[in-house]
């Protein structure tokens, strides 16, 4: 499907991810998204003051009984898995990264799902940063649609532009 441009978006990254996660999602925020996420990512939002609605994956299915701590109270924690959230169209994009066997296995069920959902979805955070980019610019209006000829041209002109200004 389409890029949303709000709505409900599952993120679920891998450790070597996390670092760069807290600014994704202030953007997200700020573009008007609400952000579910499995417990390690919103465990990792919560430190930046992000909030998350929690989810389960598969594998961690049927953790949602256990006590929440009080920093988890100021967080939503929802009794059902990923996969049963997108079926049910409850969320509009995936940006899930795999780490271990384990995470393969759910994030190969998750992207199914999303597929079958016909959902935008993505696997590395260098590919969903440019589509923060791409949503922004369609809520503000900031595009313009142009052949690829067009915008060839168009780099062209600068690439050229800023070759004579380096030799000036």
């Amino acid at each position: 499907g389409g890029l949303p441009t709000s709505g409900n978006v599952f993120v679920s990254v891998s450790d070597a991810d996390k670092r760069q996660l807290p600014l994704l999602a202030v953007r997200l925020v700020e573009l008007g998204f609400t952000i579910w996420a499995t417990e390690g990512t919103a465990s990792v939002l919560r430190r930046y003051g992000i909030d998350s609605v929690i989810v389960d994956k598969l594998s961690s299915q049927g953790d949602t009984a256990k006590d929440m701590s009080n920093s988890e109270k100021a967080h939503e924690r929802i009794g059902k898995n990923v996969v049963e959230l997108i079926e049910n169209g409850k969320i509009d994009m995936v940006l899930n990264t795999p780490n271990s066997r384990g995470s393969r296995t759910d994030g190969y069920a998750i992207r199914a799902a999303a597929v079958a959902a016909d959902l935008p979805q993505f696997t590395t955070i260098t590919e969903f940063a440019p589509v923060l980019m791409a949503i922004e610019a369609v809520k503000n209006n900031d595009y313009q649609v142009m052949s690829i000829q067009e915008h060839a041209q168009q780099l062209f002109a600068i690439e050229q532009a800023e070759s004579q200004e380096s030799r000036a």
